[in-house]
């Protein structure tokens, strides 16, 4: 066998690492981890229900890409509630100011997607809002509430 050949064997052999690699990875799918603090915030504002929570996301084996979250709640007489991810904030920096203390510098973004890379913990307190909550119904009592329909109806059933 003449060395060119052997040249070229070892050449063409030389591709099989990287390639094996690059089919792996197409393969692999994305795991992710969420990690949420002990204690969440639940309240309930004019826009409905509303859950603040810090969650830490990691990627395992592949970057990550969110594009969305959401929280089902269950309660003990089975009614559910669905509650989609709107915002979230990201705490940048913190000043320790004398007299005045640590002064946080926090970033608010809507939660439109977040790309988590592998090896990196990405930590953000998200809001998360009820997805079925009637806006309409809102919209409604505002009206009503402006053009005075409801109040001469509430005022009237008070004074008899």
């Amino acid at each position: 066998m003449e060395i060119y050949k052997i040249l070229a064997i070892l050449g063409a052999l030389a591709w099989t690492y990287p390639l094996v690699i690059w089919i792996s990875n197409l393969f692999t799918k994305t795991k992710l981890e969420v990690i949420n603090h002990k204690q969440l915030d639940i309240g309930y504002t004019t826009n409905g229900p509303i859950i603040n929570i810090d969650l830490a996301f990691s990627a395992i084996d592949k970057d990550a890409f969110i594009r969305a979250v959401s929280i089902k709640l269950e309660h003990e007489n089975k009614e559910n509630i669905e509650l989609q991810w709107e915002w979230f904030e990201e705490v940048l920096l913190e000043m320790d100011i004398p007299d005045s203390g640590i002064v946080p510098y926090r970033k608010n973004q809507k939660a439109i997607a977040i790309k988590v890379p592998v090896e990196t913990l990405i930590e953000k307190k998200s809001v998360f809002k009820a997805k079925n909550f009637n806006l309409n119904t809102i919209n409604f009592i505002q009206a009503q509430i402006k053009n005075k329909l409801i109040f001469p109806k509430i005022i009237k059933t008070l004074s008899n």
